[in-house]
């Protein structure tokens, strides 16, 4: 694979699309801003812009992006976006009609290896538009989800007779777009190999990203404009010269390096700042946004350099982890936990998931190898911070109840928070915003035992409903057998929750933590500024819940 263009693996509702699109239809569109580069009719309205109104589709915002009003008409529009785990600049939708040329042009610095990329997302289209690419023609479907390189040669011809609109959406890198290319076939050998530009298109790139104006574009140029930030760093000093590799507090593995055969690890630089976010992912984002320019670089470790690291470490034993079956009141738990100084929260961290999933990923990983990488991850990611962290607290992703028996050999005497809700319940939370769990193909066949062959489910509720299944069942099966481990419910309420907490891990939470934490509570736990606003009470109408229920019930018997 050579980067040009991916084909994501995800796949949205047609007809939802296009519902949402009428919408739209109703309100004005605006001509395209680049006159000189297109030919006929190409306009578009913005969902999200520079000034927040729907007329402003230019890319441009030196003081960030806003949702326009037209986005909250917009239900599934709305759902993908949120369903994206990366931070979101501009969001467009552009129509190209009948008999129109967009000229061959660039978009410099638009391409993943600069931090900043577009994805399209078809809606109407015709099979005789010709969308090409550095040369290639690319077939883009409705309903598919596209990322292409537009900062290289780039044109589309409109030959057919109905007009073309995309969904096009700009956004920023981080762990979690890496995670999602990965698994599409992008090549990270490639990328970290290094693309040499001419001075010509260097100065270009410059030019267009000092326009642009954001901490990413300033960082994007000075990496442009040092020849030595391309070529990377290693941890130093040599492990081959008998020395242990040092680091200043405040670096972190964050990511594997996928362009080695053997297992290797990227760094990156905190400042020492607690993880307050309600993701993992989120608290990379701001790591790299706030210290690319000055700390985060291409740091690389081996295995064994990191397990050094972590010898030194000042760690804090895992007191509880926390599995979930998504959409159930995790995200609320960690978060309430996070705001009590004490408490280290490690929410979700794409590292670890990485690690637990290799085996997935044709790496031929020895198991004891991988065991290594993730304890010692939990030791430098679980290391104080400062004087008064003094418990570790790990939320596990969804799927990782797949990953029980591996986790729970690593950490025999740790004790187990399984959250569960009525999967009626889940199931609507998911409807209204889909997680990238619930979208097929986003995890392994081989891990959740669903074949990925849309002929054996309905519809995305279809495919949520096998999967929650097999979630429920391995919550059964675990407390069934682990004397370890502790179910909740998520209907019994934040306070009730973190009871039990202190129950299961003899902390004893005081009176001045136990409200900051239920104030906490009172607020969404995935967007923290905004206050909570419980899910509407209502039965879903969906074949094929009876096994759901039936091992719901199983749970809550468990329970009391």
């Amino acid at each position: 694979m050579d980067n040009r263009f991916l084909l994501l693996p995800l796949q949205f509702d047609v007809r939802l699309l296009i519902d949402d699109l009428a919408t739209c239809e109703a309100e004005q569109w605006t001509a395209h801003f680049n006159q000189n580069d297109y030919a006929g009719e190409w306009n578009g309205i913005a969902l999200r812009s520079a000034s927040g109104s729907t007329t402003d589709i230019i890319t441009v915002a030196p003081h960030g992006f806003a949702d326009t009003p037209l986005l909250a008409l917009c239900p599934y529009f709305r759902t993908i976006l949120d369903g994206f785990a990366f931070q979101i600049e501009t969001v467009r939708l552009l129509a190209l009609s009948p008999g129109s040329v967009i000229k061959e042009h660039r978009d410099m610095g638009l391409g993943y290896e600069h931090g900043r990329f577009r994805l399209h997302i078809p809606i109407t289209t015709d099979p005789d538009v010709a969308f090409v690419v550095d040369g290639s023609r690319l077939q883009m479907e409705a309903g598919q989800c596209w990322y292409a390189n537009f900062s290289l040669p780039h044109s589309v011809h409109h030959h057919g007779t109905s007009r073309r609109i995309h969904l096009v959406i700009d956004g920023l890198r981080n762990d979690w777009t890496d995670q999602l290319f990965e698994r599409s076939g992008y090549n990270f050998q490639v990328e970290n190999e290094g693309k040499k530009y001419d001075s010509a298109t260097r100065k270009a790139m410059i030019k267009q990203l000092r326009l642009i104006d954001t901490d990413t574009a300033r960082a994007i140029i000075t990496q442009l404009e040092k020849e030595d930030a391309t070529e990377g760093n290693s941890i130093h000093p040599d492990p081959a010269q008998n020395e242990k590799p040092q680091l200043e507090k405040g670096w972190i593995p964050i990511a594997l390096d996928n362009t080695v055969d053997s297992l290797s690890f990227k760094w990156g630089y905190t400042n020492a700042r607690p993880f307050t976010e309600p993701f993992f992912h989120e608290t990379l984002a701001r790591v790299k946004h706030a210290d690319i320019t000055r700390k985060y670089s291409n740091a690389t470790s081996t295995l064994e350099q990191l397990i050094e690291i972590a010898q030194d470490a000042e760690s804090i034993l895992p007191d509880a982890f926390i599995f979930h079956v998504s959409r159930c009141g995790s995200t609320l738990l960690s978060q309430s936990l996070s705001v009590d100084t004490q408490n280290i929260v490690l929410s979700e961290v794409p590292l670890l998931d990485a690690l637990l999933r290799l085996p997935f990923h044709g790496k031929e990983i020895l198991p004891e190898i991988i065991d290594q990488a993730f304890v010692n991850t939990v030791r430098i990611l679980g290391s104080k911070k400062n004087k008064d962290e003094k418990h570790l607290f790990i939320k596990t992703d969804s799927w990782h109840i797949f990953f029980y028996e591996t986790i729970r050999r690593l950490y025999p005497l740790t004790p187990f928070i399984l959250l569960y809700r009525h999967p009626y319940e889940v199931i609507r939370s998911h409807q209204r915003q889909r997680g990238i769990q619930s979208i097929p193909s986003t995890l392994e066949p081989a891990l959740t035992g669903i074949n990925d062959d849309p002929s054996g489910y309905a519809d995305l509720d279809g495919y949520l409903i096998l999967l929650l299944e097999q979630f429920f069942s391995n919550l059964v099966r675990i407390k069934s057998t682990d004397t370890n481990t502790y179910l909740i419910n998520y209907n019994s309420g934040l306070p009730d929750m973190l009871s039990i907490v202190e129950k299961v891990t003899g902390i004893p939470f005081s009176k001045d933590s136990l409200h900051t934490m239920n104030v906490r509570g009172q607020f969404h736990a995935k967007r923290p500024h905004e206050p909570f606003v419980p899910d509407g009470v209502e039965n879903i109408s969906i074949s094929r819940l009876e096994k759901l229920a039936g091992l719901y019930a199983q749970l809550d018997a468990m329970q009391v």
